[in-house]
C-alpha cells in the first residue's frame, strides 16, 4: 500500500542507484480519510462523522450509538487514542531517519481525504498538517 512503514520496517533494498526514489502514501488515519468510502471496504463505507484534530475520548459512549453496529468498535479504538499532528509525526520522522541511514530519497506520492463525508475544516487542517509534516521532514 505504500504506507511510510512498509519502507521503514524492513524494505530490502534492490539494488544502489542514485537516481532511484522511494515513493510513500499516506492516509492515516484511514478511519478519517477513508470515512465514507464504500470501495474501500464496507468498514470505511460505513464511517460518517469521524473528526481530526481531535484528542483521546473524543467520542462519547452516546455519541457511538449513532455509528453502524459494525463500526462502533472501531470508532470506540478511533476515540481512545489522540489524532493530531503531533500523532502523525512519527511515521514522517521514522521514514526521515531510514532515507537518511540508507542515503536514499522518498517522495510523498499521494494523501488526502475522501471528500464526500468528512467535515471541509476537518480535512483542511488533516491536509495541512500532513503537507507541514512533508516539508518538515524534507520530502517533496
Amino acid at each position: 500500500w505504500n504506507s511510510p512503514e512498509a519502507i521503514f520496517n524492513g524494505l530490502k533494498i534492490p539494488f544502489s542507484d542514485p537516481k532511484l526514489i522511494y515513493t510513500f502514501h499516506f492516509y492515516q488515519p484511514m478511519e478519517f480519510t477513508h470515512q465514507g468510502l464504500a470501495n474501500a471496504g464496507p468498514y470505511y463505507g460505513k464511517l460518517k462523522n469521524v473528526r481530526w484534530d481531535v484528542g483521546s475520548g473524543s467520542v462519547r459512549e452516546a455519541d457511538l450509538a449513532t455509528f453502524d453496529p459494525s463500526v462502533r468498535n472501531g470508532m470506540r479504538r478511533y476515540s481512545q487514542a489522540s489524532h493530531r499532528k503531533a500523532d502523525l509525526s512519527w511515521a514522517f520522522s521514522q521514514l526521515r531517519s531510514w532515507c537518511e541511514s540508507h542515503n536514499q530519497i522518498a517522495w510523498l506520492g499521494e494523501f488526502g481525504v475522501y471528500s464526500k463525508v468528512a467535515a471541509p475544516r476537518d480535512r483542511e487542517a488533516w491536509i495541512r498538517d500532513v503537507r507541514e509534516l512533508a516539508e518538515e521532514n524534507g520530502f517533496g
